[in-house]
């Protein structure tokens, strides 16, 4: 058991440095894995793939220049990233085969990720796992639901979903009712 878990921690901080060394080399000028204590990783298979693919929480710099692999969603409004970067982001990281290498998918949105909640000592995101409770009960309001999806909580205390539907990250959020 020991071994076990010395494997898993070793196998993460991997992950952290590798991580922050590919971001600013291989997706981009500015574009960092965020390095303070509350770094997030967390893997499960978004796209339905059967790879395992990574999210990290990101800071995008101002002026940054995601290369052309590189996907940008606001799936909230739309929006662009801002000259003077992205303080907050998350990354998703998928196998790539088609270019032979990962590819990052940048969800951002500057006013979603700037509230408090945010800065707090638990940063409110998650994975729910197909073929879990927790999966069943999103699938009935979430019919496009077909793999693992990440969970973002809000300050309202009402959860949304990032999915993936087959072509593209997806936004689902409930309506904010007591």
């Amino acid at each position: 058991m020991k071994r076990k878990f010395f494997i898993s921690i070793s196998a993460i901080f991997f992950l952290i440095n590798f991580a922050s060394f590919s971001f600013s080399a291989d997706f981009g000028k500015n574009i960092q894995v965020k390095k303070d204590l509350k770094n997030i990783i967390l893997i499960a298979d978004f796209n339905g793939d059967q790879l395992k693919d990574t999210v990290v929480l990101l800071e995008i710099g101002a002026n940054s220049l995601p290369l052309k692999e590189c996907a940008i969603s606001n799936p909230w409004y739309g929006k662009s990233i801002r000259q003077d970067g992205e303080p907050l982001s998350i990354g998703i990281i998928s196998s790539n085969k088609a270019l032979n290498k990962p590819s990052l998918t940048i969800i951002h949105d500057s006013s979603f990720f700037s509230t408090p909640i945010w800065t707090s000592n638990k940063i409110p995101i998650d994975i729910v796992t197909k073929g879990t409770a927790k999966f069943k009960q999103w699938k009935e309001t979430v019919s496009d639901l077909k793999n693992d999806a990440i969970v973002l909580g809000t300050e309202a205390g009402i959860d949304i979903l990032i999915y993936w539907n087959g072509k593209a990250y997806m936004l689902f959020q409930p309506n904010e009712e007591p």
